[in-house]
C-alpha cells in the first residue's frame, strides 16, 4: 500500500535541491512528468542552468524538493530572470514547475515547498492558472498582480473553417443555431470557400505597413542589436521582465539554434526597431480547439510609442505563422498600450487563463506596486507558450 503524507509525515523532510539528488530526480521526473532523462543529463541542464543564470551567475537554478527516504514525492523549481523596474534591473526567479505526486496531494507538501523556494531571492513572480494555486501564492505573499490579456486572431479561416468541428466547442460559446449552421456548410464543402473569402478581406483590411521598414521572417538576431532595442524600449516600460541580448537568445535561441521558434525582425535604415518571437503550432493542432493549428506569438520586444513598427512586426509574426502552416495566432500580452494596435491587426479578446503573481520587498521600487497592464509581459514569460 502506498504511504499517505499523514501517515509518514515524520519522514518527510522540504530540502533544497543539490548534485546529490540528481538521482533521485531523474527517477522523480519519469515518474511524475513520464521524462525519459537520466540521473546524468539532469546534471548537464543544473549545469547548462547555472551557466545561464542571469540571476544569479554560476550559481544552478533553486529548487525544493519533498524526500521520503530515498525518494522525492514533490518538486518546485524556478527560471532565472531579471526584472525592470523603470530605472534599473533586479536579479530575481520565476517559481515554476510545482509539482506532488498523486499519492501524497490535498496535504501542505505544495505549500511547503513554495515557501522553501521562494527564499531563493527577495523578487519572485508566477505566472498561475487556477485558484487553488492563487490562493497558494497568495498565502505565502505574493501580490495579485492581475490576469495577463488573451488575444486570438485568425489567420486562415479556411483552414479553419474545414478542421473545426463546432460541435466539439463548449455549448455555451458556440450558439445552437451557429453549430448547426457550421456543420451545413462543412457538409455542402461551403465552409472552406466561406472562409478563403474571408481570408482575402481580411488581407485587403489591414493597416498598411510602413515601406521605410525592412521586414524578415526567419531572421537571426545578435546580443548587441537586441541590447540597443532593450534599452531603447525599456525606457518606456514602467515594469518588465528583461529581454536583452543575453535574456533573449538564452530563451529563444539566435533564430538558428532552436528549431521550435522562428524569430521576425524589422529594421529602420539599419537599426533594429522591432522583434518578435513565434512558436511553431502542433503538428497535430490544439486538441482544446478541435484541431485547430495555433502559433503562439511568444514574445514581443518594440516600443510601444513606435506604432509603425509594432505593426510591422504583428505582420511579420502572422506571415510566419501561416508559412509555418498555422491557422490562429494566440497572443498574451500585458501591456495596455499595445491594445488598440492588437484591435487594429484583427485580434478579439479571449477569456484570460494567466494570472501574474509578484514577491517583493514591501518598502522597495514603485513598480512592484503597478497593475498588470502596466507591465511588459508575454505568453513566453516563465516558459507558459510551451502549453501552445
Amino acid at each position: 500500500m502506498v504511504p499517505t503524507f499523514n501517515d509518514m509525515s515524520a519522514r518527510l523532510a522540504i530540502v533544497p535541491l543539490t548534485d546529490e539528488h540528481v538521482v533521485m530526480l531523474a527517477e522523480f521526473y519519469r515518474v511524475a512528468w513520464q521524462s525519459t532523462a537520466t540521473a546524468e543529463e539532469v546534471r548537464r541542464d543544473r549545469q547548462r542552468s547555472a551557466s545561464e543564470n542571469h540571476a544569479q551567475p554560476g550559481t544552478p537554478l533553486p529548487a525544493a524538493i519533498a524526500v521520503q527516504g530515498n525518494t522525492i514525492v514533490g518538486y518546485c523549481g524556478t527560471l532565472a530572470v531579471r526584472y525592470w523596474d523603470g530605472h534599473r534591473e533586479r536579479p530575481g526567479y520565476w517559481a515554476k514547475g510545482l509539482m506532488v505526486l498523486p499519492a501524497f496531494q490535498n496535504g501542505p507538501i505544495g505549500f511547503m515547498l513554495l515557501k522553501e523556494v521562494s527564499k531563493a531571492a527577495p523578487l519572485m513572480g508566477a505566472f498561475t492558472v487556477n485558484p487553488a494555486a492563487n490562493r497558494l501564492f497568495g498565502a505565502l505573499g505574493y501580490r495579485d498582480v492581475g490576469p495577463v490579456p488573451n488575444r486570438v486572431k485568425p489567420i486562415r479561416l479556411a483552414g479553419i473553417m474545414r478542421t473545426l468541428d463546432a460541435g466539439q466547442l463548449p455549448p455555451s460559446r458556440v450558439p445552437q443555431a451557429i453549430s448547426r449552421l457550421f456543420g451545413v456548410l462543412q457538409r455542402s464543402g461551403l465552409a472552406w470557400l466561406v472562409g478563403a473569402a474571408g481570408d482575402v478581406v481580411a488581407r485587403v483590411v489591414m493597416p498598411r505597413i510602413d515601406r521605410a521598414l525592412q521586414v524578415s521572417l526567419d531572421a537571426r538576431v545578435a546580443t548587441a542589436e537586441l541590447d540597443a532595442l532593450w534599452r531603447a524600449a525599456s525606457a518606456e516600460f514602467p515594469a518588465a521582465t528583461v529581454r536583452d541580448g543575453s535574456a533573449f537568445v538564452t530563451r529563444y535561441g539566435d533564430g538558428a539554434s532552436n528549431a521550435a521558434y522562428r524569430i521576425v525582425t524589422v529594421h529602420r535604415h539599419g537599426a533594429l526597431v522591432a522583434c518578435a518571437v513565434i512558436r511553431r503550432p502542433r503538428e497535430a493542432g490544439d486538441p482544446r480547439l478541435a484541431g485547430v493549428r495555433v502559433a503562439s506569438l511568444s514574445d514581443l520586444l518594440v516600443r510601444p510609442t513606435d506604432r509603425a513598427a509594432v505593426l510591422a512586426v504583428l505582420d511579420a509574426a502572422e506571415n510566419s505563422a501561416r508559412a509555418l502552416g498555422a491557422d490562429a495566432v494566440w497572443c498574451s500580452a500585458s501591456a495596455q498600450g499595445l491594445a488598440p494596435v492588437l484591435a487594429r491587426r484583427g485580434y478579439v479578446a479571449v477569456r484570460s487563463n494567466i494570472s501574474f503573481f509578484l514577491k517583493a520587498p514591501a518598502t522597495d521600487a514603485d513598480a512592484w506596486h503597478l497593475p498588470v497592464h502596466e507591465w511588459w509581459l508575454t505568453r513566453g514569460d516563465s516558459e507558459a507558450d510551451l502549453n501552445f
